[in-house]
């Protein structure tokens, strides 16, 4: 686990473990990662490695029975997992924010969009009607928006992809949160608002001070927003580093996977690019060693036996593999 002085989280062996009729079993397994005030953390990984899933523990909107959260998850020194769902709710909005992967399922259908957005501003703070609707319109403003007022009289469904993305920033912004969790925010998005999303979180996170998870499948994405990166696979923490060190020389031959998989920058490109075969196993048939092990090109048999711990290997550079010197190409 990397460590930090005073982090504004530390989430330590967060786990989601589900019960069904098939059994008992981890969704999320043992993920440790903290993150500083105005830092920008990746959490990347394929469909299915816990991203979300740990971003909603976070938040805690995990409420179903057959669920069930341990560890913990220190915000600002309080463990949110013993907090009363009271207090959970004072914190959502106010001091986390979330923005959705999908704008229009996460807005309200029936209400406009500036109304959803004064909501949650009168929730948390005392100003009147008039002094929430004067920030809305300055929050769609500053998110890029054209005629804010106009735009705030509309309801989701009319709006574009982009427009509804950028007042799903404007509502998480809206009481300047000190942690905003973003899950994949420019899915379904062309590259041009892409790029206009992401500059636009950047320079929100610089102005308003706010930390941010950046939940993503898209390398590319890690490398211009993140500072630190942690590679999830099958619910676990593949590797844990800075982003420097994690594109200079990842070392757990999954990351390596991943980030062959872009199309290089510069020198000739590849007629195909390189792909990971096999699929992701779900939580019921993760192997009982390394669950990556039934796709990896480098496995050995003691990579069938046991899970492989999380270790240090250089400082501020996890990697959970049993033998991470065998998966640099050095």
């Amino acid at each position: 686990m990397i460590l930090h002085h005073t982090p504004l989280l530390d989430i330590r062996d967060l786990c989601v473990q589900l019960t069904s009729r098939k059994g008992t079993t981890f969704i999320v397994d043992h993920v440790s990662f903290t993150l500083n005030a105005s830092e920008t953390l990746g959490l990347v990984g394929e469909s299915g490695s816990g991203k979300s899933m740990t971003a909603l523990a976070l938040m805690g909107l995990i409420d179903t029975p057959n669920l069930h959260i341990s560890g913990s998850i220190f915000f600002k020194g309080q463990d949110l997992l013993t907090l009363p769902e009271k207090t959970l709710r004072s914190l959502r909005g106010k001091e986390i924010a979330m923005i959705f992967q999908d704008p229009m399922t996460a807005f309200t259908p029936v209400y406009t969009i500036g109304w959803q957005i004064d909501e949650q501003i009168r929730t948390h703070e005392k100003l009147t009607r008039k002094q929430a609707r004067a920030r809305t319109l300055e929050l769609l403003s500053d998110m890029g928006v054209p005629d804010p007022i106009r735009t705030a009289d509309r309801y989701p469904h009319q709006l574009s992809g982009g427009l509804k993305q950028r007042a799903m920033i404007a509502m998480a912004l809206s009481c300047r949160p000190s942690l905003l969790i973003a899950d994949e925010p420019t899915t379904a998005l062309d590259v041009t608002v892409q790029a206009q999303i992401l500059e636009l979180m950047v320079k929100l996170r610089d102005s308003y001070g706010s930390s941010i998870v950046f939940i993503t499948h898209d390398m590319g994405v890690v490398a211009e927003t993140c500072d630190t990166t942690l590679v999830l696979y099958s619910g676990r923490v593949a590797e844990y580093s800075t982003t420097a060190t994690l594109f200079a020389d990842p070392q757990h031959p999954y990351s390596q996977a991943l980030l062959t998989s872009i199309p290089p920058m510069n020198g000739p490109r590849p007629a195909r690019l390189p792909t990971i075969s096999g699929m992701p196993p779900t939580p019921f048939t993760r192997p009982a060693g390394c669950a990556f092990a039934p796709r990896c090109p480098r496995v050995q048999n003691t990579c069938t036996i046991k899970p492989p711990p999380l270790v240090s290997i250089a400082p501020q550079h996890n990697v959970a593999c049993l033998q991470p010197w065998v998966c640099s190409d050095d």
